[in-house]
């Protein structure tokens, strides 16, 4: 019977070991062709003990895709459609609003402006609240402002 680490070519009782290489020590990594050191992750493609041969081809990785993340990314199409869409909303009624406030045609479209202005600042200034106090608080502040 063949050990786990044993050098190719020693006997161990019952033959030789030959299917499995002899496992590096921990502290023992050898460097790829890249420079990492194996044992970091690396992608199958350039880890030279995993990349396709000459003559062979390559099979595609599975994909991370599943229902989940798709409708995941639909919720996510549909709020900011709406989120982004709803200050778009000014520039068709612009002719009725003006005329109901007894304004130029000016005084909406800069509400308009303004709100775009804002979205873009506070955008920034969040992200950088996000860094601070994490994405689940501001989010959640953003949600209840939003209401």
């Amino acid at each position: 019977m063949a050990l786990w680490g044993t050098p190719r070519g020693v006997a161990t009782g019952g033959g030789t070991c030959h299917h499995r290489p002899r496992a590096p020590a921990p502290d023992q990594t050898r460097p790829t062709r890249e420079g990492t050191p194996q044992g970091t992750h690396m992608p199958d493609d350039l880890h030279p003990d995993r990349a396709p041969r000459a003559g062979t081809v390559a099979t595609a990785a599975a994909s991370i895709e599943g229902p989940a993340s798709w409708w995941t990314a639909a919720a996510t199409l549909a709020i900011l459609s709406i989120s982004y869409g709803a200050p778009l909303i000014v520039v068709v009624g612009l002719v009725r609003v003006q005329a109901s406030l007894m304004t130029d045609r000016s005084v909406p479209a800069l509400a308009g402006a303004l709100v775009w202005m804002g979205t873009g600042l506070g955008g920034m200034v969040m992200g950088r609240v996000a860094d601070r106090i994490g994405m689940r608080v501001t989010a959640c502040f953003g949600a209840v402002m939003m209401a």
